[in-house]
């Protein structure tokens, strides 16, 4: 125990003076994912680091039960704290998180925090990023979306150099997309029967969908720029983008979630040609999560109308606990340490702080912290 090899719950060692300990924690397992500034990451790899992870925002106090699913970066620390049993918590959307059976946990209906194995049937709140800025890269993700949504591509050149993607843009309500190219050296031409032409664009932009590893500045932009160009938003105010690939959605889902917007499960919209009644052309839909979205997040005039049109009523996404099951492994598990709020997102949900002791030449004298590790030198 002294070396970490092995710990029972961090309460209960507390409670028994155990020396040389210099922290006490119920977290998760490694391969669980930390929502942090640069995007999702293996909570082992941030071991001994400072990281910004997301947190519940200002507006959140779940005391009184008042929830966003919006929330904030704060600094936190990440430590690792040996081997403990593990539980398996599964979720209604089908995440799961691995943790230990004394980790207290958020849930939207309780005052206190709630223990890992009293879970079952209680809804945890689902955080999303706050929007990013409108960079550098978040205008090359409005462009590349305009693009992959409704532009074209060229074939190599007799010479073999490489084809090049292109835009035109017939309806009056998307010409205002084409001052956003000109605006960053594109060369913009309006022919003379009102069409406007963006040629001479990387072909990628077409071809190839983003990477997750793009920045959440570029994902935002991304969004922006593919629902203007092949996005909806109805008479409600709901926001949705459809594909005949349900992978390019659920490839979109992760990339818009780093961006700070939460989505729906891709689902079938159709399954034949409307056209041709005897030819199957499957159509996947993906709605946007309305209390994530901002007026500008749409680019064209009338979607952001129509969605400005319908007030945001509801500002919280949670997911239900269906089941809290004993894994009958002892792994290694870790903890962020976040001292503002006491809370981080672990797989795309809201957790609490372990709870901490101070120093271990001070463990006996002192009580433990909730939250965070005490300063030695206090």
């Amino acid at each position: 125990m002294l070396r970490m090899k092995i710990i029972p719950g961090g309460g209960h060692s507390w409670k028994t003076g155990v020396k040389g300990l210099g922290f006490l924690s119920n977290p998760v397992v490694g391969s669980s994912k930390v929502a942090t500034r640069e995007g999702e990451r293996e909570i082992k790899d941030l071991a001994g680091q400072n990281v910004a992870v997301l947190s519940m925002s200002d507006t959140c106090n779940y005391a009184e039960r008042k929830w966003r699913s919006i929330g904030t970066w704060r600094p936190a620390r990440v430590i690792c704290a040996g081997e403990q049993d593990t539980y398996r918590v599964k979720f209604e959307s089908g995440r799961e998180v691995i943790s230990t059976a004394e980790h207290l946990w958020y849930t939207v209906r309780s005052r206190t925090k709630l223990a890992t194995l009293d879970l079952v049937g209680e809804k945890v709140p689902v955080m999303a990023a706050p929007r990013p800025a409108e960079d550098g890269d978040y205008w090359v993700g409005v462009m590349r979306g305009i693009i992959y949504g409704d532009g074209g591509t060229t074939g190599d050149t007799p010479t073999g150099e490489p084809g090049k993607a292109h835009i035109r843009i017939y309806a009056d309500e998307k010409r205002e997309l084409l001052s956003i190219f000109e605006k960053f050296g594109h060369r913009v031409q309006v022919h003379g029967d009102g069409v406007g032409y963006v040629g001479r664009l990387p072909r990628a932009w077409k071809r190839e969908f983003p990477s997750i590893e793009e920045s959440a500045s570029f994902w935002r932009g991304f969004m922006a720029g593919w629902l203007a160009a092949d996005g909806h938003v109805d008479k409600r105010g709901v926001v949705t983008l459809f594909n005949k690939n349900e992978s390019v959605l659920t490839d979109a889902r992760a990339g818009f979630l780093k961006a700070g917007v939460i989505t729906s499960v891709a689902i079938m919209h159709r399954q034949d040609n409307p056209f041709k009644p005897d030819e199957r052309a499957p159509l996947y839909r993906l709605s946007l999560r309305r209390f994530c979205m901002d007026p500008r997040d749409l680019l064209t005039l009338e979607k952001r109308e129509r969605f400005e049109a319908k007030p945001v009523r509801f500002v919280l996404e949670s997911d239900t606990v269906v089941a809290v099951e004993k894994t009958g492994l002892a792994e290694p598990v870790y903890c962020c340490l976040e001292n503002v709020t006491k809370s981080w997102t672990v797989n795309g949900v809201l957790t609490g702080n372990c709870h901490v002791a101070p120093w271990p030449e001070r463990l006996n004298t002192s009580r433990a912290q909730p939250g965070g590790i005490a300063d030695p030198e206090a």
